[in-house]
């Protein structure tokens, strides 16, 4: 049937897609298709999908690329005059940069070039490589290398792992030394992971890196003259290879290379050193030759012992969770190229990657939360329309528009590169109530439409639609009390007709909304990455509602509600779907929902078959009848669902309390507003007849929300002292100081953040003895699953952790035991209320039972742990530390560079000062009534102690040495000289000569450290 054309381009738009029923199926067809397959949630559809790039939290970070500068061995003062200073002064004021700031450390620095965020991020990387390629010649000191960071921010770092040996079960068995797992995660695991597309860097952190030590004797270096220059000349030229490109003989080209790669210790030994009266004198003669471990600014710690590890981070722009995937799927294949070994009680042990951090979990979870909140919502529209409107079929068109919304949004999002996170998808959770208040208005509408079409049929004409209440109106009587005679339009027509009467009123209040969001999209800086997002989500949905209210709803209502032949057939075709989706509900969710909507199904056939057709007489009375006895089935089976997943009362009540509760709260509130609806007349004409009297209530309401949002003090500071200083003035001033406020919402991340520090003098042992008791003691705790603690940097740019700073990642347990899905598992329970185990003291799974929870019954909320977690890490010689979760630490640290969420930042001239100021802000703190003292500590950035070497010119000049041949002497003796390389299969060794440990670590030795003049008579360092 061709629909009338309505007046206006809309209109006639709208008759469109309703007389074009298949157009609307085949655009709802492709859009819910396309919306799974971008949907950050994965409904099992399809093998492959491309999901929206999904994470826990927006990056709000600033726009910054790192440049990392290293000269090994060089102290914080030299880093920072020599090398800091001139790098700055380059890369400031290239095109987009807004500043520079850096961080300088022992052997390197850290400098952050800042740009506006309207800088793409790679535009950024290439200027600042471009720079770095063009520095002017003694830019940067000799032996000191400037590289930019890796393609990713701070927030970046989203697997964390450990090396460890284990059982065919999984257990942890050892059998691998700390410098052998090291030299796994270096030239083996690290290649593998970085290779994983959507990972931008792995970095390695804990366990030693074995070197090629030589250690010089200094008595029999003087007993043979030799001084250490001759040393590392010989050292240097004993291991190497040359190529000789190639020759030719009888016609055969043959590659020429001259071997002589030295991969143990002892023969370099054995190399050549020099001729003394004849007798060959080896290096070994006169040194100690050795694998050793190199030194290390950062170690690793998993439950009070040593562990090697590394930090996965992905590219910037990547999907974080997809990353992680593929980084497990390389873990997959990498599982059997991992080295095994037997040990000695028999049991075979193998390298296993153990994750201590995965940030998979907290993006399941924060989805899944998001996800829950969005199928609640369906479930209360279904709920409140059904209850409100009496009318089934305006339900399902009303609730059809949710999903759809919701899918639309997903495809803009994927087209417009939005990230899934918690902000962006409480765009969506936002705007379902303004969908759904656009689906009402379209949808009573064009029900308003069709009764009246009806109302002007005359009696007989039309198709009575049998089965909702809201649709047996009888035909209006004239005052003879017959029916009008006056021909209907069509039912499309009259759908048509209805959408078009509140299109207009519709794009107005949905324009409203939408230009109210612009401001927020004006935001710019970390405020513009939070709530960009929201806006956009929010923005998407309400505009994807308008598009489905006015063109796809009137095609959806005609299906359900025509009046012509079409009704039975779409009637029985609509209880044929409930009756199939509430058996598989039944089966795979809900047993008591799931039959409940297949009863529903079953009542509209028996309406439509049996009554209509074999009580003609009773049709009307009765169809009313089941009309109502369907609706109420539905309405318990919706407030089943919605009990089952909200569970108000906690998972821990019984069921029926849950579905008590939650129907009382929702009865409650629809028999609110069913009295409202109904005493709304009368209320309208007194409020009217009494408006003065009225507009003090607003005026009140208003009043009283400014002075709980500002507080009293800034509301009614105009008021005279007297009346503040009354008992009511101080009462109001303390019940009303102000709702507190927070830029970041704040996650439960499922771990925590444990960060103290110790003394800057602290040595790596030292601080790795203080790390190793805190773990344990955290360990203890048993809602904590495990505490791997990192003390000092790993090997990235994106770490410039001093050694005395902690970083220990407390996992816990969840609090409930949870499947891999997310859900809550549940176990069988006896009589008396105790869970049930099998012979191996296993709980047993039951879907009837209840679930079951890891956490005692004094801990309540993660914060209860937090407060006994800090009660056992009172450790002698490390400060307390704030509450700080992995991400929300991250952040902190890219917004300001402070590990706390509050601080106190001081700026001077002279770091002495600062560091006696910081001591008193942080005793005045302390003393404050509203901070925990324990919590409040200052940064020490002076205290590091220092051995420093003056030579003195007079002294060189009769000895015929130079500053430089001093210096140079200090360096290879005490910090040690880097003489060659050299490969053993896939490992590679440095070769470094310094003196031994015992002659480096005592100031007394140092200062008999021979140095060479050119008479061939050494001379001690403190001559």
């Amino acid at each position: 049937m061709t629909t009338p054309t309505e007046e206006g381009p809309l209109g006639r738009l709208i008759a469109l897609f309703v007389d074009r029923a298949a157009l609307v199926w085949s655009v709802a067809a492709m859009i819910i298709i396309a919306g799974i397959y971008f949907a950050p949630f994965d409904f099992g559809v399809f093998d492959e999908r491309s999901p929206l790039s999904v994470d826990a939290i927006p990056d709000i970070g600033e726009n910054q690329q790192i440049v990392f500068a290293e000269w090994p061995g060089r102290s914080p003062r030299d880093v920072e005059d020599q090398l800091t200073v001139p790098l700055v002064a380059e890369l400031r004021g290239m095109p987009g940069s807004r500043t520079v700031r850096a961080v300088s450390a022992f052997g390197f620095a850290s400098i952050y070039v800042i740009f506006t965020d309207q800088t793409e991020f790679y535009d950024a990387r290439a200027r600042i490589a471009e720079r770095l390629a063009s520095l002017p010649e003694r830019t940067l000191p000799e032996g000191a290398t400037a590289r930019l960071g890796p393609e990713a921010t701070g927030l970046g770092q989203v697997y964390w792992y450990t090396l460890e040996g284990r059982d065919e079960d999984g257990n942890a068995v050892g059998g691998w030394d700390l410098h052998e797992l090291r030299l796994i995660q270096d030239t083996l695991v690290r290649y593998a992971l970085a290779a994983a597309d959507g990972v931008a860097e792995v970095a390695s952190i804990g366990g030693y890196v074995p070197e090629i030590l030589v250690e010089p004797d200094p008595d029999a270096m003087r007993a043979a003259g030799v001084t250490l220059d001759q040393l590392a000349r010989a050292v240097s030229e004993a291991s190497g290879e040359v190529g000789a490109r190639t020759t030719e003989i009888n016609g055969v080209e043959y590659l020429i290379r001259a071997t002589g790669y030295l991969t143990e210790p002892g023969q370099l030994e054995d190399a050549h050193l020099t001729h003394i009266d004849g007798t060959t004198l080896r290096i070994g003669d006169i040194a100690h030759v050795s694998f050793a471990p190199t030194d290390r600014r950062g170690a690793l710690d998993r439950g009070g012992a040593e562990a090697v590890g590394g930090v996965v981070t992905a590219r910037y722009g990547a999907n974080p969770l997809e990353a992680i995937d593929n980084v497990r799927a390389e873990i997959a294949k990498l599982g059997r190229a991992l080295p095994t070994r037997t040990l000695e009680d028999g049991r075979q042990s193998t390298v296993t990657i153990v994750p201590f951090y995965d940030r998979t979990p907290l993006i399941r979870r924060t989805i899944g939360t998001l996800r829950t909140a969005l199928w609640q919502q369906i479930l209360i529209t279904a709920l409140v329309v059904l209850a409100m409107m009496l009318h089934t079929r305006s339900a399902i068109a009303v609730t059809a528009i949710l999903p759809l919304s919701v899918a639309i949004t997903f495809i803009v999002m994927k087209a417009a590169g939005v990230t899934a996170n918690v902000v962006a998808l409480s765009g969506i959770a936002i705007a379902i109530g303004t969908v759904v208040d656009v689906g009402i208005v379209v949808t009573e509408s064009a029900i308003d439409s069709l009764k009246r079409n009806r109302r002007s049929a005359t009696l007989g004409t039309g198709n009575r639609a049998s089965g909702d209440s809201a649709a047996e109106d009888p035909p209006p009587a004239t005052s003879t009390g017959h029916v009008s005679a006056v021909a209907p339009i069509s039912s499309a027509a009259a759908i048509v007709r209805g959408t078009n009467e509140v299109s207009g009123a519709v794009l107005t209040a949905v324009t409203t909304t939408v230009i109210s969001f612009l401001p927020v999209f004006m935001l710019t800086g970390p405020e513009g990455k939070l709530f960009g997002p929201l806006a956009f989500t929010k923005t998407a949905v309400i505009a994807a509602s308008v598009f489905l209210a006015l063109f796809v709803l009137p095609a959806i209502i005609k299906m359900l509600m025509a009046a012509d032949g079409t009704d039975r057939r779409s009637s029985i075709t609509i209880a044929a779907c409930a009756i199939a989706v509430g058996a598989a509900l039944a089966i795979r969710l809900n047993v008591f929902a799931g039959l409940a909507l297949s009863l529903w199904g079953i009542v509209r056939v028996i309406d439509i078959y049996w009554i209509s057709t074999r009580r003609p007489r009773h049709a009307g009375r009765l169809s009313r009848w089941y009309a109502h006895l369907s609706i109420a089935v539905l309405i318990i089976a919706t407030l089943v669902l919605l009990a089952d997943d909200w569970q108000p009362l906690g998972v821990g009540e019984g069921r029926g309390s849950n579905i008590a509760f939650a129907a009382t709260i929702c009865i409650g509130a629809l028999l609110f507003f069913r009295a409202f609806e109904f005493a709304y007349p009368q209320l309208l004409r007194w409020v009217l007849e009494h408006r003065a009297l009225f507009l003090t209530l607003p005026a009140a309401i208003v009043v009283f929300a400014a002075t709980v949002w500002l507080g009293y003090p800034r509301v009614f500071g105009w008021l005279p002292d007297s009346v503040h200083a009354t008992g009511m003035g101080v009462a109001a001033r303390h019940e009303f100081p102000g709702l507190k406020s927070e830029f970041m919402p704040q996650l439960d991340e499922g771990s925590f953040l444990y960060m103290p520090t110790t003394m800057p003098h602290a040595s790596l042992g030292s601080a790795l003895e203080l790390l190793s008791e805190l773990d344990r003691r955290i360990e203890s705790v048993p809602e904590v699953l495990f505490a791997v603690g990192k003390l000092g940097r790993a090997e990235t740019a994106l770490d410039p952790a001093p050694v005395s700073m902690i970083e220990t990642i407390i996992e816990l347990q969840p609090e409930w035991r949870i499947g891999e899905d997310g859900r809550r598992l549940r176990f069988a329970v006896g009589d008396d209320g105790e869970f049930l185990r099998d012979n191996e003291g296993n709980l047993i799974p039951d879907r009837r039972g209840k679930p079951y929870r890891n956490w005692r019954d004094e801990m309540v909320v993660a914060g209860d742990i937090w407060d006994e977690i800090v009660a056992r890490s009172d450790v002698l010689g490390l400060t307390a530390a704030p509450l700080l979760q992995p991400i929300s630490a991250r952040i902190v640290m890219l917004q300001s560079g402070i590990r706390a969420p509050m601080a106190v930042r001081l700026q001077g001239d002279r770091i002495e000062d600062l560091e006696e100021i910081s001591l008193e802000v942080e005793r005045i703190l302390r003393a404050h009534p509203m901070v925990v003292e324990d919590a409040v500590s200052a940064d020490r950035p002076v205290g590091k102690p220092y051995i420093e070497i003056h030579p003195r010119p007079i002294d060189l000049n009769l000895h015929q040495l130079s500053a430089a041949a001093v210096h140079r002497t200090v360096q290879t003796a005490i910090g040690g000289r880097r003489l060659g390389a050299t490969i053993d299969g896939r490992n590679r060794y440095d070769i470094t000569m310094r003196y031994p440990r015992a002659l480096r670590d005592d100031p007394n030795s140092i200062a008999e450290i021979l140095i060479d003049t050119p008479n061939g008579t050494p001379v001690r360092l403190s001559e």
